[in-house]
């Protein structure tokens, strides 16, 4: 069904919203992984958002740039370098959104993504005080020649952030060997942090895909490590 979305227009973006039906949450996970309504409802990209609302946990999505009206761009990469004042803008209405969303959800929030969206997780909880916990399914980390849009130059920022990261075991779109090397570096300035990768026999197109098993541990994983106030 999708009736049961809700939507929060903060004075940067607009939020979709689902709510577990039988319980009232007590915490908040964001899910980016397409447009908003793709991101909650198109599977297979929404099965961790479907999980998450089972364990009684509400999740907030928006729409990511150059995925309006529901496009789904390949080649996200080349798009987005081509494009990168607007995405960097985007992250900051993101970071000032989320700010505003504090006024009626409690923080600290979990944020969740698919790829792209594991990046846009990362570059928010980077940004973001109120992000704590962030699990990327074969995340993309970094975009050409630019320190703003790698994950890499925000290890500071992620270093006391709860982090795990899943990737098949060759992933070429996205490079198994860079997931691994951003742990080995964030555990580097935080050697008891909780940051953790899980490699998985790859799936998909160039490796780049998650099963549903792996959906569901990092959504039990994000919501284990994701304290409450």
């Amino acid at each position: 069904m999708e009736d049961d979305v809700k939507t929060l227009k903060t004075s940067t973006l607009t939020f979709s919203i689902r709510e577990p039906k039988e319980v009232r949450a007590e915490k908040t996970i964001f899910f980016f992984a397409l447009s908003a309504h793709d991101s909650l409802y198109l599977p297979p990209f929404c099965h961790p958002v479907d999980r998450a609302l089972k364990e009684g946990v509400r999740v907030i999505s928006t729409t990511l740039p150059c995925h309006e009206n529901n496009e789904r761009d390949y080649g996200i990469q080349e798009i987005w370098n081509a494009q990168k004042p607007a995405l960097k803008q985007f992250l900051s209405n993101l970071v000032s959104g989320i700010e505003e969303l504090t006024h009626f959800f409690d923080p600290p929030f979990g944020a969740m993504g698919i790829s792209r969206g594991a990046f846009i997780s990362l570059c928010l909880a980077s940004a973001s005080q109120h992000i704590t916990t962030v699990t990327g399914f074969a995340p993309l980390l970094s975009l050409k020649d630019d320190p703003e849009l790698n994950a890499f130059t925000k290890i500071p920022e992620l270093k006391n952030k709860n982090i795990h990261f899943f990737v098949g075991h060759d992933d070429t779109l996205v490079g198994t060997e860079n997931v691994i090397s951003l742990q080995k570096k964030l555990l580097q300035i935080n050697k008891n942090g909780n940051i953790l990768t899980k490699i998985s026999p790859s799936i998909g197109r160039g490796g780049h895909g998650t099963s549903d098993p792996i959906f569901n541990e990092g959504v039990l994983w994000t919501i284990k490590n994701l304290k409450t106030n």
